[in-house]
């Protein structure tokens, strides 16, 4: 089967001398396209011969145009410019946000040879029957932007356009148009020229090829099948019927004929497609691919996941600059002014700086976060100065930084290009990185030249604004060759291009058809009326890009995500799918199969086995001393159990800006220790005295604790005040318990004990020790109590029990028996003890006794059971087989 290229060379070849090549010009759909070309030529002769002219199609007008052709940044800054006559209270910040817009509608306009006066006055006249009275006052900010665009547009259009042209200065569409109306100045001396697989045209391009054909100068050579051709309801047919030529070369008839093998997978979520790419390249390792990407950002994944295959890879379109680490990393400092201004180092933010990969090769991180974490205090800010003298590589950062956000409008890009410089030096040695950060700083030089060169005053957060805008959406060049063995390219860059073995990515309604980046100003019926492209033809360009790819393709896989994705629309399949399916299913040349991709069900797969090196540990666990909440934990997940008590691994701890439920109970346990302390004996004389202390006692406590005083902020605040209420109710309810059962004294508080004692595990004899902290002990007048502080709910069913198997389900009962185990075995005591949950939450009954077989006096014998039970439990634990998740285990703090 013929390549579209070489049936094209082979045209040229006939209808041209060898000797005379050099006399043609060829306009090709894009740059990849020229190599492409310039190979099949070379290919296609053995005697040497010099190459024609090449060139895409918008850079052969910008070349015979006698305007220079300006950037799109430049094209902004004179819009701005222009927009600031018409309206002095215009600002940048905002017209940037909508001068994409307008550049695109603008450009629409001119290529479509539209008469602008006509269009605006169209729009003009849409305004007058909108909702709201345009000569209202009291407007709001977007109505007075909807005003702007629709009533001075027209103006903006007309005095942007004077303005380039005064200076000799154009955009794509100004040129095309000012050749399209003036064909005998511009094309009077062309020859030679052949327009190569421009299928959708627009009416200025239209114009000027039909001029050069009426001349006889022209051929156009086109790259479309019958299979959507001949039917006249096909979209990807719709610009080859638009612009029929009797000059045009017949339509293929590939698809149809020849034979070929389509694949749809649906894939469950965006980033397994690139998993089933690099299965189908694993499975046909002797085959070259085309990746297409529909969704370009998938790209990056795409090239690092296939980086290790032993195949060349192409990614020549390059990276966007914003997937740099270099980038995220500037982007990130430079969008934190505010913490520059209030000189406040929060902990989200710098752990955050510390996760950038340069950072963690440089800096100690675990040094950094003690400052904010450690037993005594936790805090979510400090100041940016101790944070700053932490390091050498933070006081050069934060130094740069805070000279920029205090910069004069003159010196940002300078200031700017010092801080690159910095960035620069911490990635040495790294040539991509060094790439980006070059680019990076030829922008920002740009982007200087410009506000200099149109006397913009922006201050440095527009400048900023600006440059971050500019920079992510360069590309960088990362790797290939045209011939590399692996092709990653946008479906754009596939005209004219015809590959054997193609994968789509992302063949969802999202992105296939694809859907233009920015709003459009003109309604669709205005456009249709005028000859702007609408939606219709958007999609036809995309549907006729789409179907291309099949003509030579033999082999064709398709893959669409069914699951969670971006959005609603990212869970339907494109549209064209279902064409393919329906139009190319039933063909006898083409095998057409479905394929559903399973996710394993990780949860099955995580599990550890136990083995002797994780018996020792077990055994080093037991000696080091056993606590309630680690069998809890083992019984709530014995995975969750192995890691934090087996293999070790440490929870990360993470104030932030709001309290957590952990947080909250270290502090308010602080504030009842204070309050009820070792010695203080409660009557009801001194629970008015502790009702008076309250307020004071808690404001320290909690002072010590959080050093940055965020428990007074926003909702904290109302947490804090309402376990303020809750202990006041406390107080109150205990005056009522003293009346009842008269006042006690407190023993201890925040008492630690830890026990030794033996059991058997398997027949052999193994020492162990009990660990725990008691809250408080009290002694009253019906003996002991051991008192455990809750601050969240408890009800009175958690801590009523008749046998120890209901222990695993209530949790707080299995404290409350193991703190009396470490009571009696410590005092070597074997009188009745009682237990008592204090639950702030529970307002109408904060006291909660264990009451265990109806009685609520916990005595010796009970106690002696509850420790064979539980040395049965740890012989279970340690003869578990496997540690595996438990799927209904909420409150996994590690696996």
């Amino acid at each position: 089967m013929e390549k579209f290229l070489e049936f094209v060379v082979s045209k040229i070849l006939k209808e041209n001398q060898l000797e005379s090549l050099h006399q043609l010009t060829i306009i090709v759909p894009s740059e990849r396209s020229k190599w492409h070309l310039k190979h099949q030529l070379i290919k296609s002769s053995n005697t040497p011969f010099i190459l024609p002219e090449i060139k895409t199609i918008q850079s052969y007008f910008n070349s015979i145009s006698n305007l220079f052709p300006i950037s799109n940044m430049e094209a902004k800054f004179i819009l701005y410019s222009e927009a600031v006559k018409l309206d002095s209270n215009v600002n940048f910040k905002e017209f940037q946000n909508q001068s994409n817009n307008l550049l695109k509608s603008f450009n629409d306009v001119e290529r479509n040879l539209i008469n602008h006066k006509t269009l605006f006055n169209e729009l003009n006249n849409i305004t007058e029957i909108d909702q709201w009275s345009l000569n209202e006052k009291n407007l709001s900010v977007n109505q007075q932007n909807f005003i702007f665009q629709f009533k001075k547009t027209g103006q903006l259009f007309k005095s942007f356009k004077k303005t380039l042209i005064k200076n000799r200065k154009g955009t794509s569409g100004i040129i095309n148009r000012e050749i399209a109306e003036n064909p005998s100045k511009f094309l009077n001396d062309k020859d030679n020229i052949y327009f190569l697989g421009l299928n959708a045209l627009s009416k200025s391009e239209e114009a000027i090829i039909n001029y050069l054909q009426k001349k006889n100068v022209a051929r156009i050579m086109v790259d479309v099948d019958e299979f959507y051709v001949q039917n006249k309801n096909h979209e990807a047919g719709y610009f080859y019927r638009k612009h029929f030529s009797k000059d045009y070369n017949p339509p293929f008839n590939k698809i149809k004929k020849n034979i070929k093998n389509i694949n749809i997978y649906s894939s469950n979520t965006a980033n397994q497609q690139v998993e089933i790419v690099s299965n189908i390249i694993k499975k046909n390792s002797k085959k070259n691919y085309a990746v297409l990407l529909m969704d370009e950002s998938l790209g990056p994944l795409v090239f690092k996941n296939l980086y290790d295959s032993k195949k060349s890879i192409n990614f020549s379109s390059g990276l966007k600059n914003k997937y740099f680490e270099n980038h995220k990393l500037v982007s990130f400092l430079l969008e934190s002014e505010s913490i520059f201004k209030l000189k406040k180092i929060s902990f989200q933010w710098m752990v955050c700086l510390l996760n950038f990969s340069i950072l963690k090769r440089s800096v100690n991180k675990d040094e950094v976060i003690k400052l904010f974490v450690d037993k005594h205090a936790h805090r979510n800010e400090f100041d940016l100065f101790q944070i700053k003298n932490n390091h050498p590589i933070f006081k050069k950062i934060f130094n740069s930084l805070e000279k920029i956000f205090n910069s004069l409008e003159k010196n940002t890009s300078l200031r700017i290009l010092d801080f690159l410089n910095i960035i620069e030096d911490l990635y040495s040695g790294n040539q991509k990185e060094i790439h980006s950060i070059q680019l990076s700083k030829n922008i920002c030089q740009e982007v200087r030249y410009l506000i200099e060169k149109y006397k913009l005053n922006l201050n440095y957060q527009d400048f900023i604004k600006l440059f971050l805008n500019e920079v992510g959406n360069k590309s960088v060049v990362v790797q290939g060759k045209n011939d590399s063995e692996i092709q990653i390219l946008g479906l754009l860059e596939s005209r004219i291009i015809d590959y054997e073995n193609i994968i789509f990515l992302s063949c969802n309604e999202e992105f296939l058809p694809s859907k233009s980046n920015s709003e459009d100003m003109f309604p669709e019926d205005l456009k249709k009326y005028l000859g702007i492209p609408s939606g219709y033809e958007k999609e036809a360009i995309s549907a006729y890009y789409f179907y291309r790819c099949f003509h030579y393709a033999k082999n064709i896989d398709l893959i669409y995500v069914k699951g969670d994705g971006k959005g609603l629309n990212y869970n339907e399949p494109s549209r064209y799918l279902r064409q393919v399916e329906k139009e190319l299913g039933d063909l006898k040349n083409i095998t057409l199969v479905n394929y559903s991709v399973k996710v394993d069900n990780i949860q099955n797969k995580h599990f550890v086995k136990n083995n002797p090196q994780i018996k020792e540990s077990i055994i080093d666990w037991i000696l080091e001393g056993v606590s309630p909440s680690a069998i809890i934990k083992y019984n709530n997940c014995p995975l969750d159990f192995y890691l934090k008590y087996v293999a070790k691994i440490k929870e990360k701890k993470q104030p932030s800006k709001y309290l957590n439920p952990s947080e909250w109970g270290i502090a308010i346990h602080k504030t009842l220790e204070n309050l009820f302390y070792k010695n203080r004996i409660i009557s009801e004389s001194e629970i008015k005295k502790i009702k008076i202390e309250l307020q004071e006692v808690m404001m320290e406590s909690f002072n010590k604790i959080f050093l940055d005083k965020r428990f007074l902020n926003g909702k904290n605040a109302l947490t804090y005040h309402h376990y303020e209420t809750c202990i006041k109710n406390l107080l109150d309810k205990e005056t009522k318990a003293i009346n009842e059962f008269g006042e006690y004294k407190i023993l201890k508080t925040e008492d630690f004990i830890d026990t030794l004692s033996t059991f058997k595990i398997n027949n052999e004899i193994q020492k162990t020790k009990f660990l725990g902290f008691i809250d408080r002990i009290d002694s009253t007048d019906q003996g002991i109590r051991l008192v455990d502080y809750k601050t969240g709910m408890v009800n009175p069913s958690e801590i009523n029990l008749y046998n120890f198997d209901q222990l695993f389900n209530k949790t707080k009962a299995f404290q409350l028996f193991f703190y009396g185990l470490l009571w009696n075995e410590k005092h070597q005591k074997n009188d009745d003890l009682s237990c008592q949950i204090i639950s702030l939450k529970n307002t109408f009954q904060p006291h909660l006794e264990l009451i265990y077989n109806k009685n609520k006096m916990i005595n010796y014998d009970a106690i002696d059971s509850y420790k064979n039970w539980l040395f049965n439990n740890l012989e279970l634990i340690y003869n578990t087989k496997t540690f595996s998740h438990v799927n209904s285990s909420l409150y996994c703090e590690l696996c």
